[in-house]
């Protein structure tokens, strides 16, 4: 009995590793066929789960959709996400995701539609704490065009004749419209070793776009999608952030193979403990 429950149990498991590799392929399939739709505009892709011409939930039935929008990042509310690893330039460098809400707009008038939260890709660990150091640093800036501002309004002729910084420095930083092409996704769905994510004090592990948006002031229903690199981006220089390519989204950290290999591991021991089993009880039929 000793030799006969591990046989049965590797073999279960053998069997068992068959059966996610079929689902894996599965999920692969489902999404290189998205991958293979033409790309639609994000409000469309919306308006097909709210016309009930989707009957799962509005993740799961947009999950990996190529979309598109068009609107204003909001700069201020970035989270980064990570640490995440990658080879840039021939070495592994040490970096983050970063996550920003982006305002679309509507494709038939101007109307501001409700955010949606964009992972932009992969920006080194740099940009990051100097992104942390400069949401500190701007008090003693803004207290300095405050001042210049009281300065010149306790001033009437030279108030009535020009025109203020803040003024001049509105327009000058104009918000720019971009175009965002990504996959719609559900978030990221962390092992037993990514620790907790820590939003008092800006620690993300993972994303978790209800979390995030709650902490942005935003609806926790916003949708979530991930930017596609470009073909067209070409081999120049590298700019920040680096969109995921398409390639990476047509992977999982298991992959079909390896669930074949781990499914002819158990069928190995599998036969081996049979043998042992079978050996034993001939040599007892011997001795008797």
């Amino acid at each position: 009995m000793v030799l006969i429950l591990p046989c049965a149990a590797t073999f279960g498991l053998g069997s068992w590793q068959l059966v996610r590799r079929e689902k894996k392929i599965e999920l692969l399939n489902f999404r290189r066929s998205r991958f293979e739709e033409e790309p639609i505009a994000l409000e469309e892709a919306l308006a097909l789960t709210q016309a009930g011409e989707e009957t799962s939930s509005t993740s799961d039935a947009l999950q990996y959709r190529k979309v598109y929008c068009e609107g204003v990042f909001d700069e201020s509310k970035s989270v980064f996400v990570g640490p995440r690893a990658r080879t840039l330039y021939g070495a592994a460098e040490k970096g983050y995701y970063i996550v920003t809400p982006l305002f679309c707009r509507s494709t038939s008038d101007d109307r501001v539609q409700l955010p949606v939260l964009v992972n932009r890709g992969w920006v080194p660990a740099s940009m990051r704490n100097e992104a942390l150091a400069h949401e500190k640093a701007p008090s003693a800036e803004v207290k300095e065009v405050l001042h210049e501002t009281n300065k010149l309004k306790q001033d009437s002729w030279w108030g009535r004749w020009s025109k203020p910084p803040v003024a001049v420095q509105e327009e000058a930083v104009k918000e720019d419209t971009v175009r965002v092409a990504g996959v719609i996704r559900a978030g990221e769905q962390p092992n037993m070793f990514v620790p907790n994510n820590q939003p008092e004090i800006g620690q993300w592990f993972y994303v978790d776009a209800p979390a995030m948006a709650q902490t942005m002031g935003l609806p926790q229903e916003m949708t979530y999608m991930e930017a596609v690199a470009s073909p067209a981006a070409g081999d120049g220089q590298k700019q920040f952030p680096l969109p995921k390519e398409s390639d990476a989204f047509l992977k999982s950290p298991v992959m079909p193979q390896d669930h074949l290999n781990y499914a002819l591991t158990w069928y190995s021991l599998s036969a081996a403990t049979t043998f042992m089993a079978v050996k034993r009880l001939q040599s007892g039929k011997r001795g008797r």
